[in-house]
């Protein structure tokens, strides 16, 4: 076989394997999340200090193609009496940010960290200990990530504060969804590659 057969078979493996690849990143994500506070100033659903309360709005039966930016849901934080004051939240508080999901494989995972007050920049802050979680073959990044924590030396996701008494602050947590190939599409990856070593010998002993 000369270079063009050698060049022709090649594209047609390269083709094959993209085609089956596709469905693999064409599958929909579908998910939904939930959020549960304890320890310290927080109860299960909400949490309450300085005449502050925080709770968490998730997401249900999410669907996105990845990859893709989403948002896992939002945090609410709204000061009922004030003037309110951040700081007396217990050291102890802490958020899990569930992720249940239901396709293209069904599982969940969680994200869990601290939530603290930073007095220096007069900012609230949730303090995840990992910065995603992988279901399946799909990987949740979180994406928000800044300063001002109140855990020194990490990053963390800033709570906004409200403007006003009853008045709630929302702020998104958001991360980037993806995606890896099915195995079928690898295997049929190893194939295509396996079946060009013996036209490369025929065209080498021609």
């Amino acid at each position: 076989m000369g270079v063009r057969g050698l060049a022709r078979s090649a594209i047609v493996s390269a083709a094959a394997i993209v085609l089956a690849s596709s469905p693999a990143r064409a599958q929909l994500v579908t998910f939904s999340t939930s959020g549960s506070f304890g320890g310290g100033s927080c109860a299960a659903s909400f949490c309450s200090f300085g005449g502050f309360v925080l709770e968490w709005s998730g997401v249900n039966a999410a669907a996105w193609l990845p990859p893709a930016d989403v948002t896992l849901g939002d945090f609410k934080l709204t000061c009922y009496l004030g003037p309110c004051d951040g700081s007396s939240i217990n050291g102890a508080s802490n958020f899990v940010l569930t992720i249940s999901q239901n396709g293209p494989t069904s599982g969940s995972g969680s994200i869990s960290g601290a939530l603290g007050w930073n007095g220096g920049s007069g900012t609230l802050s949730w303090t995840p200990n990992q910065s995603g979680v992988t279901i399946g073959g799909t990987t949740y990044s979180l994406t928000e990530t800044g300063t001002g924590c109140a855990v020194v030396n990490t990053e963390c996701i800033n709570i906004g504060l409200p403007n006003g008494i009853n008045t709630p602050a929302f702020t998104d947590v958001k991360d980037d969804v993806t995606t890896t190939p099915e195995p079928a599409a690898v295997a049929l990856m190893a194939t295509g590659i396996v079946g060009l070593i013996p036209i490369a010998r025929r065209r080498r002993n021609a």
